[in-house]
């Protein structure tokens, strides 16, 4: 969502309002018209006719240039239901950003919680189990938490309600950034899991895994209401 709040005063005239919304939305794309048709249907439950040309008249040049940009409106305004609210009620300030330590401890304690599991679960089944080393999970969780920061920070937090969207990378940067993230994850997992030997890397038992993995995933909840976690990539805020 925009973090500017829709200006519903100015000192135009409805007519010259009206005329100038008529000339906007011949320009609008078929998408965006069915976006503008379903906000000035609940608008309606709200606003008049005059305040709600008022609101569109501060609307449409933003979305006609949006859209020069290959921007959605549900991109620059959030959907219709909260483009709505944002209209109706102004802009929620935005939660605040959790420091990185915190972000990263979050992210990495779940990582090693969803690897120990994984682990744990695949040696309980396998006939020939190959467990995952403790210390390749606990660099693997290390890295990743950095890696989910990363995602977070540069491309997820614009997804947050009252976030700038305008500022999100657009989706082939998004592709780029995810795909570069993940393989120099995959990498550091691979080479720790082939590279260190046995006596630096050993393995529990599957059971043994699970548990460990379950008190990881406890004291990340702990954690969670303790220090009121808000923004990590596994806790959206």
């Amino acid at each position: 969502m925009a973090e500017k709040k829709v200006e519903t005063v100015n000192e135009k005239s409805f007519e010259e309002m009206k005329a100038e919304n008529e000339q906007y939305a011949q320009k609008l794309s078929k998408r965006s018209e069915q976006y503008i048709y379903e906000l000035k249907k609940k608008l309606s439950d709200h606003y008049n006719v005059e305040k709600q040309e008022r609101v569109l008249n501060e609307l449409l040049p933003k979305l006609v240039e949006g859209q020069r940009k290959g921007e959605t409106a549900r991109q620059q305004f959030g959907t219709v239901d909260e483009c709505v609210k944002l209209i109706l009620e102004g802009p929620k300030v935005p939660p605040k950003e959790m420091p990185f330590w915190q972000m990263w401890l979050d992210n990495s304690l779940m990582v090693f919680a969803i690897l120990g599991a994984m682990s744990g679960i695949i040696g309980l089944f396998s006939q020939k189990p190959m467990m995952m080393g403790v210390t390749s999970m606990i660099l693997s969780a290390a890295c990743g938490g950095v890696v989910f920061w990363a995602l977070y920070h540069f491309i997820y937090r614009y997804d947050r309600p009252g976030a700038d969207r305008s500022k999100k990378p657009k989706t082939w940067k998004s592709v780029v950034i995810i795909t570069a993230l993940m393989l120099i994850w995959m990498a550091i997992l691979q080479m720790t899991m082939v590279f260190l030997p046995t006596s630096l890397n050993p393995a529990f038992s599957p059971i043994l895994t699970l548990l460990v993995s379950a008190a990881v995933y406890g004291i990340r909840t702990l954690l969670k209401r303790k220090l009121g976690y808000k923004g990590s990539f596994f806790t959206r805020a």
